[in-house]
Order: structure tokens, then C-alpha cells, then sequence
């Protein structure tokens, strides 16, 4: 005998209706989410959770509208993929964010908008400096609160900060060096012995310099750490990772109906996440306890590439009586 139906749960607001079509009329797991708004594309992962816990990872080339929660709040993503309209909860670093401008880490340190950015909410919004290869900061990496357009979900190419108004040479670090903000500061960063940095003149004992790694690092080193080298070109580009798709046998259905989020092994579902819009294709994994779950991993046709990966600890789920009028596509 079936257990009886529990109520939905969902993230953080009330269950509410949406008036907006394919919504009307269907619950949804809207987080209610007041911080900075991100609209765009990003080649990047989206990870989704539900109360912290993160239930799927997809990607999509479609836009999608990230808003960053508030007082402890979970942020929230909404996105469409394969015809289905999701508003879902986002944990922190859900999805890598860019930078729009130069940022200044630690006022030494601008990264490239190809650089992924991870970024926190709780206590307050704020994005870390990325461990990469090469140079590194002294101490913990350095975290800034920027304005909500100083970062993106898109990359976009920006100017560097002006340079000094002197031509460059070229030198090369002849030891592991102390990188300064200013000329009379402690050191912030290190830069590796052996690369090339263009040098832009000297005060004192100190040397103002620039290296290029993942963004532009410039500041002051010892003027004994550096001997000449020939001048060398590197030149970056903007990239975004991408899926190969392909197409699962599926169906079609006439109408829309609501998917639900449930954890694996449970009855009923916790939360609704969105709608699969009519006529959009859905891949049926199995039929359980009156809900068909959907396949683990669902892939929709070339010219709309995109992945949706569930996690093993939670299902995606449509009523089964929805379905009753889909058919084989």
C-alpha cells in the first residue's frame, strides 16, 4: 500500500504560482534571491542544489539569469534546456563567474574574463583570486567585494589599466621575487625565477614591472632580481568549454507538464523545478510509483547542444498520468 502523499517542500520561499506562461498554474521551487543579477551565456557548469545539497550539473548555450542570495539566502538560477523551464537553487560557486574589468587582487593582480572566478555569498558577496599556476600571493588569497558589473557569467574582453607612459624592455627574474602594489610596500605576491616581465623604470632600489600570466600581475621587485632578456610576445585569447552532443530516444508530449525534484529511493518528490514545455523532447528512464522518472543524463539535438547530469543521491520526476497522452518521437 502506497504511503500517503506528504506536501512539497521547496528551497527557501513558499511554493508559488506563476502567471507567466507555460507557469500558470504550477508550483515551482522559486528561491527568493535580492542580490546582484547576472543575465547571459557561460560555457560553463551550472550547478543546481536543493537546500545546499547539489542535485544536477548541466550546461547550456541558452541565456540564463543568476541572482545572488542575500542574509543567508541561496542564490537562484533560472535557465531553459530541451524545452524545460527550470528556477532552481544555486549553491556558492555554482557557476564560475568573470571578470568585466580589471579587479585589482591585492591591487596586483587584474585576471583575463577567461579566468573562472569562484565567488561566495554568506557572509556577504564576495569573489576570491584564482590559484593558478606561476606566481602566487603571500598569505591567504586575497577576496574583494566588486560592484555587480564589474563580473559576468560572460566573458568579454576589457583594456588592461593604463601602463606607465615609458617604453618598455624586457628582463628576466633571476629568482623567485617579491611583487609590491607600491614602491615603498611589502611584498603581496611572488614571481617565479625564469619569466620575462616588461620593466617600466626604476625609483631607488626598485624596479615597476608587468607579467603576463592569466591576467595582467604588475607592480614593484627588487631592481637585482631582474637581468635583460629579448623582448616576448604572448597573446591571449577568450575560450569557453563545450559539449558534443547527442540525442537519447525520448518523447514528446502534447502538453505541459511539471518536473519535480526527488531524492532516489523516496516515494514523492520534494520540490517542483520547473515545467517540460509541450512538444519539447524527454528522455523516460523507468516508471516508479506513479511518477516516470527521467534518464539520468539527458541530451537534446546539435543545433541546441547542452547536458543535464543528475546527481546519484536525487531523481528527476513527472507525474505519470501527465504523460499518458506522449508519445514515442
Amino acid at each position: 500500500m502506497r504511503p500517503e502523499r506528504a506536501p512539497l517542500q521547496v528551497d527557501v520561499a513558499p511554493a508559488a504560482v506563476r502567471e507567466d506562461p507555460p507557469y500558470a498554474g504550477i508550483p515551482s521551487a522559486h528561491v527568493a534571491a535580492s542580490g546582484c543579477r547576472f543575465v547571459g551565456t557561460t560555457g560553463d557548469e551550472l550547478h543546481l542544489a536543493y537546500r545546499g545539497e547539489r542535485f544536477a550539473v548541466a550546461t547550456t548555450t541558452s541565456p540564463i539569469t543568476l541572482t545572488l542570495g542575500e542574509g543567508g539566502r541561496l542564490s537562484s538560477i533560472v535557465f531553459s534546456i530541451f524545452g524545460w523551464d527550470l528556477d532552481a537553487g544555486m549553491p556558492d560557486d555554482g557557476v564560475p563567474l568573470h571578470a568585466q574589468e580589471p579587479l585589482g587582487f591585492a591591487d596586483v593582480y587584474d585576471p583575463f574574463s577567461d579566468v573562472a572566478l569562484s565567488w561566495e555569498t554568506k557572509p556577504t558577496f564576495r569573489v576570491a583570486a584564482p590559484t593558478i599556476a606561476g606566481p602566487s600571493f603571500i598569505g591567504p588569497r586575497p577576496t574583494l567585494t566588486p560592484r555587480c558589473d564589474a563580473v559576468g557569467l560572460t566573458m568579454h574582453e576589457f583594456p588592461e589599466r593604463p601602463r606607465p607612459p615609458v617604453p618598455a624592455t624586457w628582463s628576466e627574474l633571476i629568482e623567485d621575487t617579491g611583487l609590491s602594489a607600491t614602491v615603498t610596500g611589502p611584498a603581496v605576491a611572488m614571481l617565479p625565477k625564469g619569466v620575462r616581465v616588461a620593466t617600466y623604470g626604476s625609483s631607488g632600489a626598485r624596479t615597476e614591472v608587468v607579467y603576463r600570466k592569466e591576467g595582467f600581475w604588475r607592480g614593484w621587485v627588487a631592481r637585482q632580481s631582474l637581468r635583460a632578456s629579448p623582448a616576448e610576445v604572448r597573446v591571449g585569447r577568450l575560450s569557453g568549454r563545450h559539449v558534443s552532443p547527442r540525442r537519447l530516444k525520448g518523447f514528446k508530449c502534447p502538453s505541459p507538464i511539471i518536473l519535480y525534484l526527488r531524492k532516489a529511493g523516496d516515494h514523492f518528490p520534494v520540490a517542483a523545478i520547473g515545467v517540460v514545455r509541450a512538444h519539447a523532447h524527454v528522455s523516460f528512464q523507468e516508471d516508479r510509483e506513479g511518477y516516470r522518472v527521467l534518464a539520468g543524463e539527458q541530451r537534446t539535438k546539435s543545433s541546441d547542444p547542452g547536458t543535464f547530469v543528475v546527481e546519484e543521491t536525487f531523481e528527476l520526476v513527472v507525474e505519470g498520468t501527465a504523460t499518458a497522452q506522449c508519445s514515442s518521437d
